[in-house]
């Protein structure tokens, strides 16, 4: 299961570099009662690498590098689907945050999944098979591919350069256009089966708090919401970390496991 790691105030601004540690190691951390305000939120954030542009439809009119993520009216369900955010960017986000600017008085929680553990238990036949596949990312299926800025083709599975360990580059199916193996034969079919595998997998509960900083690696985790019992509004402040561009892992390597 996903431990995330927890720091507190007063030292939240002075341990970025711990903080991005901690995340790449359990694949998400969080901080309770940060309380810091958008200025401060996104200078943390900047300690920690570029701050890339959110959705511009959400974006927060003073600090149009944040976005705001809600459920609106206090009663609308959340996606049902796991996802990285901005995977259809050539060089998708590293770390995705978030701060809590107001809670529900019940229910949606935040859920995370790290697909690394997944990959450790897969035979080296199986792995050799998925790690040449390329994924077709969009911003939306509804979108003319042309529009290179919102398309990427990116690895299915990508190294973590920080620790070595290896997971699945995942998102909300419905934003996956198509996925090719190394000989151009078609893969979607496998990449469905590995996203319902994830999906399996057990999941870090984040129940939030008023003032709470969540961090995720985007890279090799995926994250929704559970709105099935949610009650009152939540309100969130996104931020995105821009990380490398992805690289596939040479499935030579698990062919000689193979041998």
């Amino acid at each position: 299961m996903l431990v995330s790691a927890e720091f507190h105030i007063p030292e939240v601004e002075l341990v970025a570099n711990h903080i991005a540690g901690a995340t790449y190691t359990h694949g998400a951390a969080f901080v309770r009662g940060a309380h810091l305000d958008d200025a401060a939120f996104l200078a943390l954030l900047a300690q920690m690498g570029a701050v890339m542009s959110a959705s511009e439809d959400n974006s927060i009119p003073d600090h149009p590098k944040l976005d705001v993520v809600t459920n609106g009216d206090g009663f609308t369900a959340g996606s049902a689907h796991w996802q990285s955010p901005a995977s259809y960017q050539a060089r998708p986000p590293v770390f995705t945050a978030f701060r809590s600017v107001e809670v529900p008085r019940a229910g949606g929680p935040m859920q995370i999944i790290d697909t690394r553990p997944l990959w450790d238990m897969l035979t080296p036949s199986v792995k050799a098979g998925l790690a040449g596949i390329r994924v077709l990312h969009s911003k939306s299926k509804l979108e003319p591919l042309e529009e290179a800025e919102h398309v990427a083709l990116h690895p299915l599975v990508r190294r973590q350069p920080e620790t070595g360990r290896v997971g699945f580059f995942q998102t909300n199916p419905e934003r996956i256009v198509a996925a090719v193996h190394q000989d151009g034969s078609e893969a979607i079919d496998e990449v469905h089966a590995i996203y319902r595998r994830v999906a399996r997998l057990p999941a870090m509960i984040h129940n939030w708090q008023v003032g709470d900083l969540l961090f995720c690696d985007a890279r090799v985790t995926l994250h929704r919401h559970d709105d099935s019992h949610l009650v009152g509004r939540r309100v969130l402040h996104r931020g995105m970390v821009r990380g490398e561009e992805p690289h596939a892992v040479d499935p030579k390597d698990f062919a000689l496991a193979i041998e």
